[in-house]
């Protein structure tokens, strides 16, 4: 008997899981790997911060974290993930998406990596800040090609490999993509209902916040690690608070305040230089000279601070501390 070459047709050799599926297993893994390095980096570059935690406390932080990088992922990542896992028979179509999602990684990496560096001046996360870079474009460009070059180079390169390695495996394992008829659709709507608790994050009315990482956690330090820049960012601007902005026009407005504020024990210093600025007439001197301390602060917000908001996340104990011992 003669020996005969033996071949596997096509259907024999294709895998039982479609590329378009493998193409949506590698992005949701590519991400969930983006931000535990990055939050590794956290670690690494600020361990002076974070030397108290113990262990264990790590480690949970660490887990945690995952819970508010699938909120992230589900919220800007699924929605184009969904899209290019449809039965579209055409190559096009799935490269589209694929180098979209390319670019959305490597454009999550540049936030991860600003974050990294705020976090290393300020030792918490980006929130509203991020509103604030369309502003200062110029300080963006300057910084990106002074100290930032080789950052920025990395991520063109990273991006570069990306799209050529998502495209080279494209054009060799493309194949026209079958609908799975009942089986398909029960998929796509576990996605959908995963991707939705995701952008929830819990089994509550209320959906994952900052203050979830703080309640949950045994310390502050711990909360800031399990934490990113990109759903902190989301969370702090989806709230509109910060936004808060007084549409009266700007003297109506100091007139009524310069009214609210008028007492008949002050008088005006600069009335017109400082329309509010007041001092008690009369005043009798002292015996012994008073010690004042003015604090001034910036971008508090009062909602997370326990003396005040009689809340319990243990974010600013000194300045509870103070807050006790002052007498008003």
């Amino acid at each position: 008997m003669l020996n005969r070459p033996f071949k596997l047709n096509r259907r024999q050799t294709q895998s039982p899981l479609q590329l378009r599926f493998k193409t949506a297993i590698f992005f949701i893994l590519a991400f969930f790997a983006l931000f535990t390095f990055e939050r590794f980096l956290l670690f690494a570059l600020n361990y002076s911060f974070f030397s108290p935690l113990t262990f264990l406390q790590t480690f949970t932080s660490f887990f945690t974290g995952l819970r508010f990088d699938f909120a992230a992922i589900a919220l800007f990542v699924c929605p184009f993930i969904f899209l290019m896992m449809l039965p579209v028979k055409t190559r096009k179509w799935i490269k589209t998406w694929a180098f979209f999602l390319s670019f959305q990684l490597v454009f999550f990496a540049a936030l991860l990596t600003a974050d990294l560096i705020y976090f290393g001046y300020v030792k918490r996360h980006m929130g509203e800040e991020l509103l604030s870079l369309a502003n200062d474009f110029g300080f963006i460009v300057g910084y990106a090609f002074g100290q930032g070059f080789w950052v920025l180079l990395l991520l063109i390169i990273a991006f570069a490999a990306i799209v050529w390695l998502i495209n080279f495996i494209i054009n060799a394992l493309y194949q026209e993509p079958r609908f799975c008829g009942f089986k398909e659709v029960i998929f796509y709507a576990v996605f959908i209902g995963l991707a939705f608790l995701g952008v929830h994050g819990k089994f509550t009315k209320t959906a994952l916040n900052i203050p979830d990482a703080y309640t949950n956690a045994d310390t502050s330090m711990a909360a800031d690690l399990a934490l990113n820049g990109i759903f902190t960012s989301y969370s702090v601007i989806s709230q509109s608070n910060y936004m808060a902005e007084n549409e009266r026009e700007e003297n109506l407005a100091l007139d009524d305040t310069a009214k609210a504020l008028d007492n008949p024990a002050q008088e005006d210093i600069l009335p017109y230089q400082y329309p509010l600025m007041h001092r008690l007439k009369d005043v009798k001197p002292y015996r012994q000279p008073l010690n004042l301390v003015i604090v001034v602060m910036e971008s508090w917000v009062p909602n997370y601070i326990d003396s005040v908001s009689s809340g319990k996340y243990g974010i600013t104990p000194n300045f509870d501390k103070l807050v006790k011992t002052c007498k008003v």
